[in-house]
């Protein structure tokens, strides 16, 4: 369905995003759901929920907090004002103890 949607309308990329959400929400594999919620953001990147789902399993799975990092990073880029957003990148700084990055984020000056 996806692949036939791919080659008839680049206007079908919604569409598509849908698809993949759907097929996501009904993996019981967590990490092949967090995969198709990446790959439905090709589509239509600016789904909130979307993110908010991958910044939850990366959190959770994740060993060294590397991937969370670039996708809260790339999540922040779209939705800088959202304060959920804001509140986890707050508890990453303090997670990571990495104060003078929290300084530079929220009040906009650079570290000492």
């Amino acid at each position: 369905c996806v692949e036939t949607l791919q080659t008839e309308d680049a206007e079908n990329g919604l569409k598509i995003a849908l698809i993949l959400r759907r097929m996501a929400e009904l993996q019981d594999d967590t990490d092949m759901r967090n995969d198709l919620f990446i790959e439905s953001l090709d589509y239509d990147a600016e789904d909130f929920s979307i993110y908010l789902h991958i910044l939850q399993y990366f959190s959770h799975y994740e060993q060294n907090g590397a991937e969370y990092k670039q996708w809260l990073q790339k999540s922040l880029a779209i939705f800088p004002q959202n304060t959920e957003l804001l509140s986890l990148a707050f508890q990453s700084f303090a997670k990571h103890k990495e104060y003078k990055q929290a300084i530079y984020r929220f009040l906009g000056e650079e570290p000492l």
